[in-house]
């Protein structure tokens, strides 16, 4: 199960006191478990509102049981109270039954924000529709950024009710992540960067032969295709990230009339349980031209360069030894994994 913090439908007893001239701000969602996306959530609302009230829906039974949460609505209040008293005590704030996803945000007007997570804005956005067709006042939408737990991985109340996370974020359970190759170089520099990646998290790589199914020499897209598929074909249950690395060849127009070609190793990470890929690429080197229309003839850059298949690859050659393939892979991985890292909590 998702966060679920979705916007928060109130009940009626909430239109009974009117804070004239101070901000009321809603959020809403099952609070099974109160963990570090909902407490971004519950504080943004805080900092929003000022001297203003807080409105907190809480999924009743049935709303809540429909999203698979495990826990009765007696118990999710007991705790998210405690919270509010421990965290908010001297805010302004209220409990209320969320039964559906809109509730009296359709019906009332002194509402001024709702705060959301970027999986259910589409939540907020559609009661704003509905709002304007009404001729009430649009609401100010307050989005969040999803919080990633230790494990580069959502932080949601269905990975915490499993055993795979806690409350905090941090991982119970090794992190299992396929490299969609057995070449030497690939392994080695992810082995690599997954170990600054998850330095504080155990971790298992798991290496795997899945064929990209590209030219010999990939060009330009066609290299991106070939590290997508690798990475898609080699994830399956139980994996949490697979990883794709294909070389290929990209030409550049540098001035009017001249172009250049890099070589540079493209990375697809695919995280099959949100069914999304995060990208990125090596260092590029340049290619010269006499070398470039062998590649276009159809043969390989380490045949062009005589170069077995177990050498350490035609960029330890080229550098002198200054640089190393596997050095490719490893930043390759950490940049694919960036938009993730500063967002991990």
């Amino acid at each position: 199960m998702r966060m679920h913090c979705i916007v928060a439908c109130i009940s009626k007893e909430a239109s009974l006191g009117l804070w004239v001239g101070m901000l009321r701000i809603v959020l809403g969602g099952s609070f099974e478990f109160i963990h570090k996306g909902h407490e971004k959530l519950i504080e943004r609302a805080f900092r929003e509102a000022g001297n203003g009230e807080v409105l907190i829906g809480l999924m009743d039974d049935e709303f809540s049981e429909k999203k698979g949460c495990a826990k009765g609505f007696g118990e999710r209040k007991r705790a998210l109270s405690d919270y509010l008293e421990k965290n908010h005590k001297k805010k302004h704030w209220e409990i209320l039954s969320l039964f559906n996803p809109y509730g009296i945000t359709l019906e009332e007007n002194s509402i001024d924000g709702i705060v959301a997570s970027e999986e259910t804005l589409g939540v907020a956005e559609k009661i704003n529709l509905e709002r304007r067709k009404r001729r009430m006042k649009e609401l100010k939408i307050l989005v969040e950024r999803v919080v990633y737990a230790q494990d580069l991985k959502k932080i949601s109340s269905h990975r915490i009710r499993n055993g795979i996370i806690d409350e905090e974020g941090k991982r119970k359970t090794p992190v299992k992540i396929a490299i969609c190759s057995k070449n030497k170089a690939k392994v080695n520099g992810t082995r690599n960067a997954l170990g600054k990646i998850f330095k504080n998290t155990e971790f298992k790589l798991i290496e795997k032969s899945v064929a990209s199914k590209v030219s010999k020499q990939p060009f330009g897209i066609e290299t991106i295709r070939g590290a997508e598929k690798r990475a898609k074909n080699g994830w399956e249950k139980g994996i949490d990230f697979s990883i794709g690395l294909e070389s290929g060849i990209f030409e550049y127009e540098v001035s009017k009339g001249r172009k250049i070609a890099l070589d540079s190793l493209w990375c697809a990470v695919y995280d099959g349980e949100e069914k999304e890929i995060l990208y990125s690429h090596s260092l590029g080197f340049q290619i010269d031209d006499k070398t470039l229309e062998e590649l276009k003839k159809g043969e390989e850059l380490s045949d062009v360069f005589n170069l077995p298949k177990d050498e350490k690859g035609v960029l330890h050659l080229l550098s002198r030894g200054i640089l190393k393939r596997e050095q490719m892979a490893e930043e390759a991985v950490i940049c694919a994994f960036l938009q993730r890292i500063w967002r991990r909590d």
